[in-house]
């Protein structure tokens, strides 16, 4: 069974989509070594990404690091999320104004939000509609 399959994930991207990554240094280790937590992090903030994007626009992704953190940034060029609901993006069951009625359940981002902040990372989030979303998640780095 392909990776993500069975689980709500696609096991690609959807066709069309340009994904580009930017791995500036190798990952010594980040939180507190959960990487299947922080492959369902990433996995939930690029199929956001891929499901609120025009097909066949880019998505950025970031990866850097310094002596005390990892950080990952996720940047898509798609509808964007209302500057009004920014300040609930994360609570459970919230839904983005642009974006009621396209399906989800509104878990996602309080899934990323409760999975980084049990590793002692933030997540935020930068959008303006109708450009598209920047995510970034910081992890305190591993000893």
């Amino acid at each position: 069974m392909p990776q993500g399959a069975g689980r709500g994930l696609p096991a690609r991207p959807r066709a069309g989509t340009d994904l580009a990554q930017d791995r500036r240094h190798r990952s010594t280790g980040h939180g507190d070594g959960r990487p299947v937590a922080f492959g369902r992090v990433l996995a939930n903030i690029l199929v956001n990404a891929v499901r609120y994007s025009p097909a066949g626009s880019p998505i950025d992704v970031e990866l850097s690091e310094d002596h005390r953190l990892g950080r990952v940034t996720v940047a898509d060029r798609g509808r964007g999320i209302e500057e009004a609901d920014l300040a609930t993006i994360f609570d459970e069951f919230a839904r983005g104004s642009s974006v009621k009625g396209d399906g989800g359940s509104g878990l996602g981002l309080f899934s990323v939000h409760q999975l980084v902040t049990e590793q002692h990372g933030t997540v935020g989030i930068s959008s303006t509609p109708g450009e598209g979303t920047t995510v970034t998640i910081e992890l305190p780095r591993v000893a």
